[in-house]
């Protein structure tokens, strides 16, 4: 239809081409919530000149208002052919798209930028959902499965794990990588008594906290990584690869030697040291710092495990062994045989057998391994903190000037890294007070959902920025206020609720490996569970 006013309500029939300007409706509310969820509710009544609007408004008809499209979802009838209807936005239909888990046991932690992460949320989807990213946005390590769930529960999720925000506008997310993305700052001051009336601002420091302990992922226990096996080691002087690889007659340049990967500080290190009969004296190095001496020597086949550090610190190390000398406490055995050579005999000029008496020596032999036995690892080590893949402190700056103020500590088995742990810790974190603004907005500035203003109050001193969180408008053919929700704190409560869905649901899916993600889970007490309600004049 074309010529529409701007604010016209029109319903469209989701399988054919019907559809109409609906009017005789009461009610009009537009919510939205920030990351959360956006919805219009109203009544209609029927009557002589809305017939063919009040017909199509049933479930999964369209509801076409200022460009957006919702679903209508609920409705309920009176006996007076009243209906009471609710309609989502149609962004949030997301949740028709479902993502396969990839169903893998590797503990390995995989690291995604945001693109890779929405890529599995949006390729394949028939529906025809799309994203748009603004500004840069951060990476993330993770161990966990990121599929096994409908495409809007992983854009929600990426709030979580990216810190981003997102905006549907049809089907096409728009995906913001901060609040400084998100927001606009608005060109207008709220102040107290210039363009309010009836202001009330409440502020307390309660939960006010500078600075807060997490832990990552925890650890397999006694899991070996780093794994060299013998076809692995480089090799210096003259080898025989065979069976148990060994160098016979080794001088003191002879070795072999391999690379170990420490993932984390603590972790153990281990050398599979070969022995055998032909042994002798080995030197055994690693780093910067080890460096000892053992026999290779035994009296039959054997193998030795050498601790070469309990606590090692994280990083890359070559493992070296070389033949020292022989064994002074096991000589290679000397025998004295008799052995026959033909020589000629000077005066006869004939050929004779003349008998000799000849030392001879077992060599020495320096040992490696076969080519599939296990010659170096690492262990993880899983003591005290050492549990965990990652363990971090954030200390906010305000810490300057409110004093130390401590957090209950956070777990949290979606992290690996210290980098990803620490920036959500930071964005956990309520380091300055909490404020709670009700007032009557007086000004002519038009407020939205991605409003950011800053408010005075010089009576109380106090000055701070302030971000709506969720808003409520009426239709613009009656003459009511917006209500909005303004917050300076980290977390609202609908992203508790939601956070706590998603570990749920986590849990559940990973009950058969005994992951109980939930209990992992310890909030802050800076969680506010109170909001705060602003009316806005209408221009």
């Amino acid at each position: 239809m074309e010529n529409l006013n701007e604010h016209d309500v029109t319903v469209k029939a989701f399988d054919t081409m019907a559809e109409a300007v609906l009017t005789g409706f009461s009610g009009f509310k537009e919510d939205e919530t920030v990351n959360e969820s956006r919805q219009i509710t109203f009544s209609v009544s029927l009557n002589s000149t809305n017939m063919a609007g009040y017909s199509l408004v049933w479930h999964e008809n369209l509801v076409e208002y200022h460009g957006q499209d919702y679903v209508i979802k609920n409705v309920e009838v009176s006996e007076q052919y009243r209906k009471e209807v609710t309609a989502v936005h149609v962004g949030f239909e997301f949740q028709n798209h479902y993502i396969e888990a990839t169903n893998t046991d590797n503990d390995k932690a995989i690291t995604y930028t945001v693109s890779q992460y929405l890529d599995k949320a949006f390729n394949g989807n028939v529906l025809g959902y799309k994203y748009v990213l603004h500004g840069s946005f951060k990476t993330i390590s993770t161990t966990d499965d990121i599929g096994g769930k409908n495409g809007l529960e992983m854009v929600k999720d990426g709030v979580e794990l990216f810190g981003y925000f997102f905006k549907p506008s049809n089907k096409n997310f728009h995906v913001f990588a901060s609040a400084n993305d998100y927001y606009n700052k608005s060109q207008e001051v709220v102040r107290y008594l210039y363009n309010t009336k009836e202001t009330k601002v409440a502020t307390n420091t309660y939960n006010l906290r500078t600075r807060v302990t997490g832990y990552g992922k925890k650890k397999q226990k006694d899991g070996k990584y780093s794994i060299t096996k013998g076809k692995d080691a480089t090799l210096s002087g003259k080898w025989v690869e065979k069976g148990t690889y060994y160098a016979e007659d080794p001088t003191t340049s002879t070795s072999f030697s391999t690379k170990v990967t420490v993932d984390f500080d603590g972790d153990s290190l281990y050398l599979n040291l070969k022995k055998g009969t032909q042994g002798g004296i080995v030197k055994v190095t690693y780093g910067s710092d080890y460096s000892k001496t053992f026999s290779q020597w035994a009296s039959s086949s054997s193998t030795e495990q050498i601790t070469l550090d309990k606590s090692a610190k994280k990083g890359t190390y070559t493992v070296k062994v070389t033949f020292v000398k022989e064994d002074p406490d096991h000589k290679m055995q000397v025998k004295t045989v008799n052995q026959y050579e033909t020589v000629k005999d000077p005066k006869t000029g004939k050929k004779k057998r003349v008998k000799k008496k000849v030392t001879k020596r077992t060599p020495n032999r320096i040992y490696l391994g076969t080519e599939a036995g296990t010659i170096s690892w690492a262990v993880l080590n899983t003591a005290g903190d050492n549990l965990y893949y990652t363990k971090t402190t954030y200390i906010s700056p305000n810490e300057k000037q409110w004093g130390r103020r401590e957090a209950p500590s956070i777990s949290d088995e979606r992290f690996t890294s210290e980098s990803s742990l620490k920036a959500y810790l930071k964005s956990q974190l309520l380091d300055v007070p909490e404020t709670t603004l009700e007032l009557t907005y007086t000004g002519e500035y038009a407020l939205t959902a991605r409003s950011s203003v800053y408010f005075i109050h010089e009576p109380m001193g106090f000055e701070t920025e302030l971000q709506v969180v969720s808003i409520s408008s009426p239709h613009p053919s009656v003459s009511k206020v917006k209500e909005l929700t303004f917050s300076n704190k980290p977390k609202s409560m609908t992203r508790i609720q939601r956070q706590i869905a998603r570990q749920a649901k986590d849990a559940n899916r990973k009950a058969t490996t005994s992951i109980n993600r939930v209990a992992g889970i310890t909030f802050n007490n800076n969680d506010s569970l109170t909001s705060e309600v602003i009316g806005e004049v209408d221009d």
